[in-house]
C-alpha cells in the first residue's frame, strides 16, 4: 500500500505546473529530505491563535515563548474581531480534521492523509498567512483540489497578510476556490506515481502493514532508520507513533511499554 501526504501531491502539482523546484527537489520532497529550511513561524502563530478562539483552548502564549516571539497586540486584535466575525456566521465547525482516502491509479492505491484547519457542513476553511497576496495561487491551490475531492464540500482560503518586520496581522480577504473536477485530481494523482515509479521512488512512499523492529522509516527526523534504531535512539518517537495508530507489531508494542517512558 502506498501513501503520501496532501503536502507533498501540492508540492508535486506546484512543481508540474512550473511554480515550485525542479526535478531534483520534488524527488528530494518526495525522500522527505529538505533542500532549504524555511521559517514558518510567524504563520504557526496565526494558526494557533485562530484555533485557541474557535476552541477555547489557551496554547498561543506557550507556542509564543517556544518560538521566541509574537504577534503585535494590532495584529491580535485584528485576528479577534476576525475570529468574532467568523463564530457569528459559522456554527458546527471541527477544528483540525484529520482525513484520509485511497485513490486507485495503475500503479496500485495510494492513501492520501492531510489535516484540515477547520471542516463546517457547508465548506472547508484553510488559514493562510503570507507577505504578498497572490490570488491565482489561492484558486489553482492543489490542496484544496484534494480537500473537496476528500469531503465533497467546497474550498474556502482565508488570507492573512503578515509583516516579517512588525509582526503585524491583517486580514485581507476570502478566497472561494472553483473545483475543476475528479478527473483533474485523478490524473494528477496518476502523474504522481508515475513520477514516483519513474524515478525509482516506491520505497518511500510504500508503507507496511506492520512496523515491526526490523522496518524502515522515513520521517525527517529519523530518515531511513529501522525501528529498532529508533527504539535505541529515541524511544519516546515509536512511543508516539502507537499513540498516533500507526500498526506497530505486538512485539514492539510490549517493548515500548516495558520502557516506561
Amino acid at each position: 500500500m502506498f501513501s503520501d501526504s496532501v503536502t507533498k501531491l501540492q508540492n508535486y502539482h506546484e512543481y508540474t505546473v512550473g511554480v515550485w523546484g525542479d526535478s531534483e527537489s520534488i524527488i528530494l520532497d518526495i525522500m522527505g529530505r529538505k533542500t532549504t529550511k524555511i521559517s514558518f513561524d510567524l504563520g504557526n502563530l496565526v494558526d494557533t491563535y485562530i484555533n485557541d478562539g474557535l476552541t477555547g483552548k489557551n496554547t498561543y502564549e506557550a507556542m509564543s515563548e517556544k518560538l521566541g516571539m509574537f504577534l503585535h497586540q494590532d495584529g491580535l486584535d485584528e485576528l479577534d474581531n476576525w475570529l468574532s466575525d467568523y463564530k457569528a456566521k459559522n456554527t458546527g465547525y471541527v477544528i483540525q480534521k484529520e482525513i484520509k482516502k485511497t485513490f486507485d491509479t495503475n500503479y496500485g492505491p495510494l492513501v492520501v492523509s492531510g489535516i484540515t484547519d477547520v471542516v463546517s457542513p457547508t465548506h472547508i476553511d484553510d488559514n493562510k498567512t503570507t507577505k504578498q497576496f497572490n490570488y491565482e495561487s489561492y484558486i489553482n491551490s492543489f490542496q484544496g483540489y484534494l480537500y473537496t475531492y476528500m469531503l465533497q464540500l467546497p474550498m474556502r482560503y482565508n488570507v492573512f497578510k503578515v509583516s516579517h518586520i512588525t509582526n503585524r496581522v491583517k486580514f485581507e480577504e476570502t478566497v472561494l476556490q472553483t473545483y475543476r473536477g475528479d478527473s483533474y485530481v485523478q490524473s494528477v494523482i496518476e502523474g504522481f506515481m508515475r513520477f514516483v515509479v519513474k524515478n525509482d521512488l516506491q520505497l518511500f512512499i510504500d508503507r507496511p502493514g506492520v512496523f515491526d523492529f526490523d522496518t524502515y522509516i522515513f520521517s525527517p527526523k529519523h530518515f531511513f532508520k529501522k525501528i529498532e534504531k529508533v527504539l535505541k535512539d529515541d524511544p519516546g518517537y515509536v512511543k508516539w507513533m502507537i499513540s498516533k495508530g500507526y500498526n506497530c507489531s505486538e512485539d514492539v508494542v510490549d517493548y515500548v511499554t516495558k520502557l516506561k517512558i
